[in-house]
């Protein structure tokens, strides 16, 4: 009987989905998706973490759209009911977060597709977002104890891993306080070269929807402090910009395979916090053909 009752929930919602196109982007203000790697028996495992911010549990599937463009800065995104649900349903409570691993999308062209995720609520189908099938691997990765971002939370993909977080979780409680590590490479290539130029780090002001942080200490090797007080520097970025790391590039060719690793190490104190808020540190990264948003997010619970 249960399986019967779930073929007909999946041909309805999949007859709903197929009747709709919607513009790219994420629309959901209550839910968060962030994808990382972790070394688990020996090899990178993707996972994949979904927070339900909303005082209502939430059923979350995923099905799978494709780009449709519509000539210049205009797109929309057409389901592929073919593939059906390729995540999920899942179900997480409110408030709370669940660990579960990310969808898989096995076909021969992956070229403008996107993940669909879509909250399943009151028999209405509601739309959360879309994000990219692929997702980055780190260029290194060595410890089991930590995880390693490549993906702003609710991000889009980037096929080229110069840079990526490692820290121990993204999860910290209220008032406490944390490190991570901003590993960043050159990398030698002949037409899109990444090398690393600067580091900016922006302190935007908290809204209603998130907290801004900015990092209490950065340890870095070979990175200056400069000055941002300049109003043409202001003007071409933004008047939240605090700092540029700027870099004196000491980048060997004859290191192994023409690549060279950076750290940069963060402290991090989080706010008092009365219900899970998600933090925001926005960290841009200019090298060369690599220019990359590469902030890191928090959920802090109570």
């Amino acid at each position: 009987m249960k399986k019967i009752l779930y073929a007909i929930f999946l041909f309805v919602i999949l007859s709903r989905l197929c009747s709709a196109q919607l513009a790219p982007g994420w629309h959901s203000k209550d839910l968060y998706v962030q994808r990382y790697w972790k070394i688990k028996d020996g090899s990178l495992k993707e996972k994949m973490l979904l927070f339900n911010k909303d005082s209502l549990a939430k059923n979350v599937f995923v099905t799978v759209s494709k780009f449709v463009d519509r000539g210049i800065d205009q797109g929309t995104m057409a389901d592929v009911c073919s593939l059906g649900i390729v995540g999920g349903p899942w179900k997480i409570p409110a408030n709370k977060y669940i660990v579960v691993d990310p969808p898989k999308l096995i076909v021969n062209d992956t070229a403008g597709l996107f993940f669909k995720f879509s909250e399943f609520k009151n028999e209405t189908t509601l739309f959360c977002g879309f994000l990219n099938p692929y997702d980055v691997p780190p260029a290194v990765a060595y410890d089991s104890s930590i995880i390693y971002l490549t993906q702003v939370l609710n991000g889009f993909e980037s096929r080229r891993n110069f840079g990526w977080w490692e820290l121990n979780s993204i999860v910290q409680k209220s008032g406490g306080g944390t490190t991570a590590k901003l590993m960043l490479r050159n990398i030698d290539d002949p037409v899109a070269p990444c090398i690393l130029k600067k580091i900016l780090i922006f302190k935007f002001p908290d809204s209603l929807t998130h907290f801004s942080t900015f990092p209490r200490a950065i340890i870095t090797d070979g990175f200056t402090k400069d000055s941002i007080y300049s109003k043409e520097i202001l003007r071409h970025w933004n008047s939240s910009l605090q700092y540029v790391l700027s870099y004196t590039s000491n980048y060997d060719e004859s290191d192994s395979l023409g690549k060279k690793l950076y750290d940069l190490n963060f402290k991090f104190k989080m706010p008092k916090v009365e219900e899970p808020e998600i933090l925001v540190t926005s960290i841009f990264v200019d090298a060369g053909s690599c220019r990359q948003e590469l902030g890191l997010h928090f959920i802090v619970l109570p």
